[in-house]
């Protein structure tokens, strides 16, 4: 057991001491708006570290706690994986650090990384615990404006609620992110304009940090007093200065880049070689993928002809450097294990025998230029703006150990500057110009000023007011928040290729994972599935089908499965669409489907489970989340979040909910259970009998049926009434009813039978019986009018008046945190009879 210091706390969760700096920010009062510091001097250990000493400090302390989640949002996926690697790394220590302290009252941070496809953890069960979510600005910020990329539709409100409340944002690297620093300035002034539960502040940081980007339609620049930065002091520590004063020698490599030109390529591998130094790195970033993969093929090739041509006994001299090809269009399990090969290479030392001791040479492009913690004594750019020049320099020398570090640019010609502005080249071009031949260091290069961008679409209040409502149109379209998340002409896709042979995917086979995806740029998706007719398939929520890709499928963050015989992939390059082998498919564990618009997979679980039993047993589990959850203001809404967990799944006593449950059971077994309403079945998953049958459009219809109904309050004081905001969260806990009540086109057998009326599996006039739920509910005949534009009458405003009405008073954020804790709470509850344990760290 030892005292609590910053400083010793730091020293055991990073392994080394903090710079002063480091110490003066983990004492600030407050957290800065933006942070701006030299690379390489550990802005990520900066603001992590605080957040988790703040979850200690703060639990023995009067002080303002820290918000619950800790949100680090980077630039690209390469950041995202080595950042979760250190973290998870510093959150082991931390556990380790509690238990040597002697402290009660703390727990582990959970871990969370968000990327394509879907997370193994439910992190959204348990907003009450602290949590660090790491991810791209696009699996991010598209969450966060609800339309969350690659993940269940239905999800998407529970993540915007809970990554717009009780949440500290980190923007980390922000000159690479474009929009998505305005859209993040938007949202933080939004987010104190209709108020959240919690905190909710977001900080900016880089090493050529601009703040007036962050002055908007609605933020305002961040005042002086809330920048931080070093101070002339911290230049006085010596291994600080050592990395910040760290030379590099600037040169120009009389090269310049041609377009489809196999020579540039095969020219640059032979420079590298010359330059290459032995057990030494040398990194070369280039502006595009695709020259990224010809020079690694060069480099392979010049080095197997290499050793083709040596005689048996140069074997020892023919020994070549481990050379690494990494960049954003690879899988996952490739580009992991080329970014462990980087992170496990150690300059000046033996390596293992598949990194060989003549070093390394890692070919890359802007992916490396920020955020990974490594150095090199030679650095091989293609001239990019300046901005990017400066940070790709963080790569070279970083750790101040080489006196003769050298940066080599390749002029490129405005023409071929893709996909940088040919302006930003031009500036870039006449500042290296001007440093040709000189020694500098990271304090001594020029400022990088403001680059030219193309004018950015800016999110406006009423932009996030329309993105509440999740409900797509007929066709399944919803609104693209594309142009919000990243300045781009051309988002993502996600392709994923699994074994199909030529055969139309089954709806039952497993959802992909983020495991499979490889990110593809829209354009260059649509020409290699226009390519491959047949071989490529998007889902169907409404029909559950995989049905065949069509012109207008693709946006941003969908997800692609793609035959593996059509090709498009190799381990080795990434997505290469010229290459016509069959794929090899990641092998996966998962089991479950996709969603559609009528699942209900939560209905069938291990036993049979009672409505009145699963109804007490949501309300308590709400309960204990409500109490647990120490928010300014939550307190007045413990009433109608309780009132909602009970009669949350009232219409599960429906006559279509209940035969769906018994209809695999004998006979004389289903007259034995049909005196009970039951809420959750053993049999096997089904499909109801009316498409699109929700259960919780019927709730929502029997409370609106009966206005003054009241539920007991566990208190024992006066009974609670079912308020509006009561209703909406029964109707939205599945996230298929929120706002407004969606109408999907019926089958022809259903028109047939005169069913044409018919809207989320109920017609007007359906009976649903008394309902038990520890209290009697009465029976109820439905209506839709309801569901109209007007409501059944003057004095009775439609759902869509009312649920707009909510809007207006909670605001977005508030009302999305409030549907996340009861759903929370009835999938705790789920998960609780099951046996399964809650607890997003198991």
């Amino acid at each position: 057991m030892f005292g609590l210091d910053y400083e010793g706390f730091f020293s055991y969760i990073t392994g080394h001491d903090p710079y002063p700096f480091q110490s003066r920010f983990a004492c600030l009062e407050r957290w800065p708006d933006t942070i701006e510091l030299p690379t390489g001097c550990g802005k990520t250990e900066t603001a992590v570290l605080r957040w988790l000493w703040k979850t200690i400090t703060a639990t023995k302390s009067s002080e303002q706690p820290s918000p619950h989640r800790l949100v680090y949002c980077l630039p690209m996926r390469i950041l995202v994986e080595q950042t979760t690697q250190r973290i998870s790394r510093w959150l082991d220590n931390y556990e380790s650090y509690i238990k040597k302290s002697g402290l009660t009252g703390v727990e582990k941070p959970y871990l969370i990384t968000l990327m394509g496809g879907v997370e193994y953890k439910r992190w959204d069960i348990e907003p009450e615990k602290p949590g660090v979510i790491i991810g791209t600005q696009d699996m991010l910020l598209s969450r966060a404006l609800n339309r969350g990329y690659a993940i269940s539709r239905y999800r998407w409100p529970i993540e915007f609620g809970l990554l717009n409340n009780d949440c500290l944002w980190v923007m980390d690297e922000t000159q690479l992110m474009g929009s998505a620093v305005t859209t993040s300035a938007q949202l933080n002034a939004f987010r104190k304009n209709f108020k959240t539960f919690g905190d909710c502040h977001t900080v900016w940081m880089s090493a050529t940090l601009q703040p007036d980007c962050l002055k908007t339609v609605d933020h305002p620049q961040p005042p002086t007093e809330q920048h931080f930065s070093l101070s002339p002091d911290d230049f006085a520590n010596e291994i600080l200065s050592e990395r910040i004063h760290a030379g590099k020698e600037v040169k120009e490599l009389k090269l310049s880049v041609p377009t489809n030109n196999a020579k540039y390529p095969s020219a640059l591998a032979e420079a590298i070689l010359r330059v290459h130094r032995e057990r030494q790195r040398t990194i070369i970033i280039m502006n595009t993928v695709k020259r990224a993969q010809m020079l690694y093929e060069s480099l392979t090739g010049v080095q197997q002809k290499s050793n083709r041509t040596r005689k048996k006994s140069d074997a020892v001299q023919s020994q070549m450097p481990d050379t690494v090809l990494i960049h954003a269009q690879m899988r996952h399990p490739e580009r992991n294990a080329a970014l462990q090969r980087i992170l496990s290479f150690k300059a000046g030392e033996e390596n293992s025998p598949g990194q060989m001791s003549h070093g390394q040479i890692i070919v890359s492009t802007q992916v490396i230029e920020a955020g990974i913690d490594i150095s090199s004594s030679v650095l091989i750019t293609e001239l990019a703006p300046w901005m990017n020049i400066v940070q790709r320099m963080g790569r070279l020398n970083r750790d101040g150990k080489s006196r003769d570090a050298q940066l080599f640019w390749i002029d490129v010609a405005d023409k071929h500057s893709a996909p940088y502005a040919p302006e930003a080249i031009q500036r870039s071009r006449r500042i290296l110009q001007a440093i040709n031949g000189e020694m500098v260091t990271s304090t001594s290069l020029p400022e990088a000023s403001p680059e030219e961008e193309l004018a950015l679409d800016v999110l406006r209040k009423q932009d996030l007011l329309d993105l509440f409502n999740t409900t797509a149109d007929l066709s399944g379209n919803d609104i693209d928040v594309s142009r919000f998340v990243r300045n781009t002409k051309n988002g993502d896709v996600f392709f994923c290729w699994r074994s199909l042979n030529r055969q139309p995917p089954s709806p039952d086979i497993p959802r992909p994972l983020h495991q499979e995806l490889c990110p593809v740029v829209i354009h260059e998706a649509q020409t290699f599935i226009k390519d491959h007719v047949g071989h490529a398939w998007v889902w169907d929520l409404l029909d559950r089908e995989w049905r065949s890709y069509r012109p207008h499928d693709l946006y941003p963050g969908q997800v692609i499965l793609i035959d593996a015989e059509a090709g498009g992939y190799d381990r080795s390059l990434g997505w290469s669409p010229q290459k016509t082998e069959p794929v090899p498919v990641v092998q996966i564990n998962d089991i479950h489907p996709n969603e559609s618009s009528g699942d209900d997979h939560y209905s069938f679980q291990k036993q049979w489970l009672s409505l009145a039993d699963h109804s007490a047993d949501v309300a308590r589990h709400a309960t204990r989340l409500l109490q647990s959850l120490d928010l300014p203001d939550l307190e007045t809404y413990h009433p109608d979040i309780y009132a909602a967990a009970i009669c949350h799944d009232i219409g599960k006593g429906h006559e279509t909910f209940q035969t769906t449950l018994l209809s695999d059971l004998g006979d004389s077994e289903k007259g034995e259970r049909l005196g009970t309403i039951w809420a959750k079945s053993p049999c096997p998953p089904k499909h109801h009998q009316r498409p699109h049958f929700r259960h919780e459009f019927a709730s929502l219809l029997m409370l609106l049926a009966h206005d003054s109904i009241q539920v007991p309050n566990p208190n024992g004081h006066e009974p609670l009434s079912i308020s509006d905001l009561s209703r909406y969260l029964v109707a939205s806990h599945h996230g298929h009813v929120r706002i407004g009540i969606q109408s999907y086109p019926l089958p022809q057998r259903e028109r047939a039978s005169g069913r044409e009326h018919m809207i989320l599996g109920i017609q007007d006039g359906d009976s649903v019986p008394p309902v038990d739920l520890g209290f009697p509910f009465p029976a109820t005949t439905l209506s839709l009018d309801w569901a109209s534009l007007g409501g059944p009458d003057e004095e009775r405003p439609s759902w869509l008046m009312r649920s707009l009405t909510l809007l207006d008073r909670l605001g977005p954020f508030r009302l999305a945190f409030l549907e996340a804790l009861l759903r929370a709470a009835d999938i705790r509850a789920s998960m609780s009879v099951e046996g399964e344990t809650c607890s997003v760290n198991a």
